[in-house]
């Protein structure tokens, strides 16, 4: 009778520690996929979240964007304004926060990753090709051609000359 109660008590207790170990495999697991997380790019979940949603929400400070995502750059998003063949381009920084596209009736674009290309870059693409942009700064938006790209600003020319800064643009359309 005392073994019977002795052999209980151990079966117990290798239950209680196959219980604790596994939680503590739980706990390490979790914090290998919070570090691999903390590690991840904003610019990597974008572009994740745009090939499995084909569309998103891009909101800003003052906008809401919808746009099918063709390019995700280094620190920019680029797409198809939904219901329309409109570009727009939107600089990570300025983005507050995204959701999926609801369904629509877009067709789905294929969205490419090009992670060594600068917002800087597409503005100078921009300014090349002397296309009509508008400019969303704040509550404004500038219509006009870009002049000139600075190391963190813009020019447009638009009925006066305005140079915008990097930083105050939330999104750049174009057709």
């Amino acid at each position: 009778m005392v073994a019977m109660r002795w052999d209980s008590l151990f079966e117990g207790l290798e239950s209680m520690w196959s219980g604790e170990s596994e939680a503590a495999r739980i706990d390490d697991e979790r914090d290998r996929v919070r570090m691999s997380r903390a590690a991840t790019e904003t610019r990597e979940v974008l572009w994740a979240r745009a090939v499995a949603d084909g569309g998103l929400v891009l909101r800003t400070g003052t906008d809401d964007f919808r746009i099918h995502p063709v390019r995700v750059g280094l620190d920019w998003v680029d797409g198809v304004t939904c219901g329309s063949a409109a570009r727009i381009v939107v600089p990570i920084a300025s983005i507050r926060s995204w959701s999926p596209l609801a369904a629509c009736e877009c067709a789905r674009a294929q969205c490419h990753s090009v992670p060594l290309l600068e917002f800087a870059a597409v503005l100078r693409f921009l300014e090349r090709k002397a296309v009509n942009v508008s400019v969303f700064a704040g509550n404004r938006a500038l219509h006009g051609r870009i002049r000139a790209v600075w190391s963190g600003a813009i020019t447009v020319n638009s009925t006066v000359e305005h140079d915008v800064t990097f930083s105050a643009i939330d999104a750049i359309g174009y057709p």
